[in-house]
């Protein structure tokens, strides 16, 4: 029996969440563990579809994740996770970072990875010395028409 990834999400603000989500729930070794909100920069004005409250909800009951935690913080410190997918402001990826290292959990933090270098090296800083992985959802890198590309510029067939 192949192996099972236990995942989580931290964030729901980021618009690509419920795609990212849906990508991994249709692979069979996902098993959904939790999710948790971070708290807004600012506060949102109304609840309606794709909103970070809804976005959490939607996910909830579409894929069936089981728990949710009102701080990430303690959902960390509780539960048992191989990957946690990152979906939070730009801004606060450092911290969400630093706090999945510090708990030995490998993440996938949507782009841009930071709002500056400094914030990307913190990152960097954190997985390294945890011995945990830190990869960045950039969505074209997965596009097979870019990849043929960029395979056909590295043989020398199109540009340079």
């Amino acid at each position: 029996m192949a192996k099972k990834y236990r995942l989580g999400i931290i964030g729901f603000g980021h618009m690509h969440v419920n795609n990212v989500a849906q990508l991994y729930a249709d692979h069979p070794q996902v098993e959904w563990v939790a999710c948790a909100d971070t708290k807004p920069l600012k506060p949102e004005l109304r609840a309606a579809p794709y909103t970070r409250e809804w976005n959490q909800k939607f996910l909830m009951e579409k894929l069936g994740i089981p728990k949710k935690y009102d701080c990430y913080h303690e959902m960390l410190q509780k539960e048992k996770f191989d990957i946690i997918i990152v979906q939070s402001e730009n801004a606060q990826h450092p911290d969400v970072v630093e706090a999945c290292a510090a708990a030995g959990v490998n993440v996938c933090v949507e782009k841009p990875m930071a709002a500056s270098l400094s914030d990307a090296l913190r990152m960097a800083r954190a997985v390294r010395a945890a011995g945990t992985k830190l990869i960045v959802n950039w969505p074209l890198t997965w596009n097979p028409a870019a990849r043929k590309a960029k395979e056909l510029i590295d043989q020398g067939v199109i540009g340079r």
